[in-house]
């Protein structure tokens, strides 16, 4: 398995007469972690290949030339006009754009699906992005729309694809172990920190118990939220992980709120929306162990959740956090608890890391993109017990052992 995209997209096409077609339709609405990878996989291509033309629909801005966006109609954002594009309109369209571009585009394009499916008949060469494979692994998490709509289009969007970007070895494994005929088109590429992790002035270490009190912004203001987070950042010195090792600042607290947040006390954080596969009821069971059986009380923050979730007793839900935000909540947070059933990458774990802030996770994938978050096992009693350790200082050194060993997810 190759990890050099260049070298993998010289091997189908001229380096020198590259011109890449992104179908950015999937940016829509309030982005989802799919939505902000292919966001920022767009982004890098655009800094590696000079020459780059996104699938766009009427109204949404990707922050780039305008003249770089094929615009189609509003209709092609929503998620049936989307599927009506890829499959009906995009074989026939590619062509007529292509041959405006350049008289020889259709031999030097290639077109890149970033999300999981390719339109077929591509005119030209594809790359295709595949994050997880969730619907054929774990389908129970999934809904039904989605387990039938993604098995039968994933397959043969494999099978047409000269280069399959997967973000992990893990991803890659599985990948190659249900289409062994892909194995050999399959490229690893990590998933990039989002901007605000990569670009904030480092802060000043205050000593002490960690779990501080970040000044942020911007927050929607729902009932029963908190009025201000504008307390001092306190730290916890932690290597990063090698997969972002240069990441050596903690980011800055963020200006005000217009909607005020009262102080808080030390919390445990949660990233996610609160579907099954997040596994949200069972960092919440391992929250309340850990005031009964260790007699810690601290605070409990969910981020992701939609607008109308019912938080239980006790947890304050943020609901949708814009992304400047993000870096304090890490950095004063006791530590990031994210006992998800299965990840193909789990972004957060290492936004986590960038902020210095311990984590805590229960699958596979989570020591080969965060080597210093703590894995165990998938029981309210383990995360508790880890979460304690972390707190008494055991956890400080990466290489503490607790004890307790991640599931192994099911390969097919």
């Amino acid at each position: 398995m190759k990890y050099d995209v260049r070298a993998a997209l010289a091997k189908v096409m001229d380096p020198a007469r590259q011109i890449l077609i992104f179908n950015a339709l999937i940016l829509r609405g309030r982005w989802s972690g799919v939505e902000w990878a292919v966001w920022q996989r767009a982004r890098e291509l655009r800094s590696e290949y000079g020459r780059i033309r996104y699938l766009v629909a009427k109204g949404v801005d990707l922050g780039v030339p305008e003249e770089d966006c094929i615009r189609l109609p509003s209709f092609a954002g929503t998620r049936i006009g989307r599927i009506v594009c890829e499959l009906l309109v995009f074989p026939f369209l590619l062509r007529g754009i292509l041959r405006r571009l350049s008289p020889n585009a259709v031999r030097e394009a290639l077109f890149v699906s970033p999300a999981y499916v390719a339109p077929p008949l591509l005119p030209c060469r594809s790359m295709l992005c595949v994050y997880d494979l969730h619907v054929f692994t774990h389908p129970r998490l999934c809904s039904l729309v989605n387990v039938l709509h993604y098995r039968l289009r994933i397959p043969p969007s494999i099978r047409r694809a000269d280069i399959i970007e997967v973000p992990s070895r893990h991803v890659a494994d599985i990948v190659a172990a249900r289409f062994p005929s892909a194995a050999a088109r399959i490229v690893i590429r990590p998933l990039s920190l989002r901007p605000p992790f990569r670009s904030s002035p480092p802060v000043t270490p205050n000593p002490g118990v960690r779990g501080g009190t970040p000044h942020l912004r911007n927050f929607p203001a729902p009932p029963k939220k908190l009025s201000t987070l504008n307390s001092q950042l306190s730290t916890f010195p932690s290597p990063l992980s090698t997969f972002h090792s240069s990441l050596s600042t903690l980011p800055s607290p963020l200006s005000t709120l217009p909607s005020p947040l009262s102080t808080f006390p030390p919390y445990l954080l949660f990233v996610g929306h609160p579907g099954r596969r997040k596994n949200l009821p069972l960092a919440l069971e391992a929250w309340r162990l850990l005031r009964e059986s260790h007699g810690i009380d601290m605070g409990f923050v969910v981020v992701g959740a939609k607008d109308g979730w019912l938080a239980p007793e006790g947890v304050t839900s943020l609901g949708y956090v814009r992304d400047d935000d993000m870096p304090a909540l890490y950095a004063g947070a006791a530590a990031l608890v994210y006992p998800s059933v299965d990840e193909g990458f789990g972004l957060p774990l290492v936004e986590a890391a960038a902020c210095s802030c311990p984590a805590i996770a229960c699958y596979e994938v989570a020591k080969e993109v965060a080597p210093d978050a703590i894995v165990c096992a998938p029981k309210a009693e383990a995360i508790a017990d880890s979460i304690a350790k972390v707190l008494a200082g055991a956890a400080r050194d990466p290489r503490t052992s607790l004890d307790c060993e991640a599931p192994r997810s099911p390969c097919p």
